[in-house]
C-alpha cells in the first residue's frame, strides 16, 4: 500500500485520514488501516471530494466515523466497501455518487441525515436507509428529513427525491415506515406524485391516507 497517496491527521485515538492525493492510474484504493503505526480511526471531511477516477474503495478495519462529505462528488464511484469497525456516517458522506450501485456494509453505522444525497443509483433498501437514517429498514421515517427532500424536490426540478422511487417506496411501505408521517406531509407527497404522473404512487399514497385517516370516532384518528 503506497501511505504517499493519504494524508494524516493524528487525532487521540491515532490518526484521521486527512487528504487522498489522487493517484493519475488508480481506479481501485483500499485506504492505510495505520500510519507511524497507529491505527486510522476515520475519515475527514472532503478527504476523497471530487476524485473522480475512483471505481471502487475499501475502507480499512479500524476506521470508526465518515465524515461529512468525505466522498461528495465522486462521480466515478461505483462501490464502496465500509469496515465492521464503523460507527457513524455523517451528513452529505456521499453527496453526488451518482454512479453509486453497490455499498458492502459489515457493521450497522449511525446515519445522519442525507448520507446518499442525490445518489440515483443505489438499490431500494440502501436508498431507504438514508431516510430512516438506519441500516434498520423497519424503522419509522425521518419526518423532518422528508420535509427537508419535500421542500428539495419543489424548489429544484431537477432533483430527484428517494421518495419518486417506486421500489424504494413500495419498500418503505412494507416494512411500515411511513407509521409516523402526517397528514400534511402525506397530501404534500400525493401532490407531488400527481404533479410528476407517478401513477403507482399516488395509488399507494391514497390508499396509505384512507387507511391511516380515513375513518374516525369521536375526533381520534382509528387505525
Amino acid at each position: 500500500m503506497n501511505e504517499d497517496l493519504f494524508e494524516f491527521k493524528k487525532t487521540k485515538d491515532g490518526y484521521v485520514l486527512k487528504r487522498f492525493n489522487g493517484n493519475p492510474t488508480a481506479t481501485e484504493i483500499t485506504t492505510a488501516p495505520e500510519y507511524n503505526g497507529q491505527p486510522v480511526v476515520g475519515i475527514c471531511s472532503r478527504a476523497f471530494v471530487n476524485s473522480r477516477l475512483l471505481t471502487k474503495i475499501t475502507i480499512s478495519e479500524g476506521v470508526r466515523q465518515i465524515s461529512s462529505n468525505a466522498f461528495a462528488a465522486c462521480t466515478g464511484l461505483r462501490s464502496i466497501s465500509l469496515p465492521a469497525s464503523l460507527e457513524t456516517i455523517e451528513r452529505y458522506a456521499f453527496f453526488g455518487c451518482k454512479a453509486l450501485c453497490e455499498v458492502e456494509f459489515k457493521s450497522s453505522p449511525k446515519f445522519c441525515g442525507n448520507v446518499f444525497f442525490g445518489d440515483y443509483n443505489l438499490p431500494a433498501d440502501i436508498a431507504l436507509m438514508g431516510a430512516v437514517l438506519s441500516r434498520d429498514i423497519t424503522r419509522p421515517l425521518d419526518i423532518e428529513l422528508l420535509r427537508d427532500e419535500m421542500k428539495l424536490a419543489n424548489d429544484r426540478p431537477s432533483y430527484k427525491p428517494w421518495f419518486s422511487r417506486d421500489d424504494v417506496v413500495a419498500l418503505a411501505a412494507a416494512n411500515d415506515c411511513f407509521r409516523d408521517i402526517d397528514e400534511e406531509l402525506l397530501d404534500a407527497l400525493t401532490d407531488y406524485s400527481v404533479k410528476h404522473n407517478k401513477t403507482e404512487l399516488t395509488a399507494y399514497f391514497l390508499e396509505f391516507k384512507k387507511r391511516k385517516f380515513g375513518f374516525k370516532k369521536g375526533g381520534d384518528l382509528d387505525l
